[in-house]
Parts: C-alpha cells; structure tokens; sequence
C-alpha cells in the first residue's frame, strides 16, 4: 500500500520515494503513524524517545476476522520495543512514547506490526486441536502465520497439555529467515520455561534463555 495525496503518477512516486508504504495480508488495512509528528517513511532525527500516534482502521465491520487485536512497534533484529493489546475492534488508535536508551539504545530503524483476528488467533486453547493447529502454524509458508503462531503457544503456558510437543518446533523457529517469527519463538520459549512448573521437556529451556 502507498500513502499518497493522490493516485496521480507523480505523488504516487513521491510516496514511494518518501517510503510511505506498508505491506499488509488484508485487502483494505488502512494504516497512519507519525513519529515525534513526522509521517511514517520519515528519517528523524537522533532522539532519547520518540512519541508514536497510530491509528489502524478497516472498513469491513461486518467480519470479526478484521478486527485489531494487537498492534507491536519493532525495531532492530526483531525486537519488540512496545506493544498494546486494545479491546478487539476495527478502527484502533494508540498514542503511546518509547524510550531508546538502556536496551533500545543504538537502535537504527523501527516498524508498526499489525495483528487481527484471524482464524489462526481464534484457536481456542481448551479446543484439543488447538496444539496440532499452532504448531502447524510454525510451519506455515507465512512468515506473519508463523510469528502468530508462536505467540499464542508461548500463551498457552508450561501447564496445558501437549504443549511439550511445540517446543521442537519453536527452537527451530529460532532459526527462521524472519526476524519477527524469531523474536516471538524466542519469547514463548521463555514464557513456557518460565511460568509455574514446566514439565521436564521445557526445564532445559532455561539453561538456553
């Protein structure tokens, strides 16, 4: 998608060359940001924080699959500098400032993420097939099915049952070729290691955190 001020050849290029662009799996996501109010595509200026106004919106109100559900501001090899999950819904707006110094210092570039509700994050964790299915998902062509997947079976936690079988396929992910399905592998592997008494599959996982 470009954002333009009209669909004229010359501010269709403008945009391009600004890089206000974004990719999307839907067909009509409509996406607006502004960093420290510079429009999205905008190189700014070295700072210690930076203040991010989002508004994510999409027009088919009639289909609870397009509902916004979580929306993640990444930076540099993946990393999720901040996240939000707002009451599921179409249009979505988050003011929220991010600090880049401690562990976000040096950072280069950052991107907005956007997750709906698609069929894969309706997978219901007292649904029995709910394993089989995320875990598949780690294997899809996707990279966006892939992220989605890990991070609903770092939710799900040490204790559900049969989630000792995802754990091969998160370390794999920690080798994908996507930065993203590697941040969120990472993460649930870290929060099945971490939360209540993992079963002995998920015990070593701390020794690799």
């Amino acid at each position: 998608f470009l954002l333009a001020k009209s669909r004229s050849k010359a501010d269709l290029l403008d945009a391009m060359k600004n890089r206000r662009t974004y990719a999307s799996l839907d067909k009509n996501l409509q996406a607006r940001y502004t960093v420290n109010g510079q429009i999205m595509g905008s190189t700014l200026r070295a700072a210690e924080s930076y203040r991010f106004d989002i508004t994510i919106s999409d027009p088919d109100t009639t289909n609870p699959k397009d509902k916004i559900t979580k929306i993640d501001i990444v930076t540099n090899g993946g990393k999720v500098a901040s996240d939000f999950t707002p009451t599921p819904d179409y249009t979505v707006h988050w003011n929220t400032g991010v600090s880049f110094s401690g562990t976000n210092a040096g950072k280069k570039y950052f991107f907005v993420r956007v997750w709906t509700a698609a069929a894969l994050a309706r997978v219901e964790p007292e649904n029995p097939d709910a394993i089989p299915a995320l875990v598949a998902g780690t294997r899809d062509g996707i990279s966006f099915v892939r992220s989605l997947a890990a991070w609903h079976l770092g939710r799900l936690g040490p204790r559900h049952p049969g989630i000792e079988a995802a754990v091969p396929e998160l370390r794999e992910l920690l080798n994908d070729n996507d930065p993203s399905a590697r941040a969120e592998a990472l993460v649930a592997l870290e929060n099945l290691a971490g939360k209540g008494a993992p079963p002995a599959e998920l015990k070593s996982l701390s020794a690799h955190g």
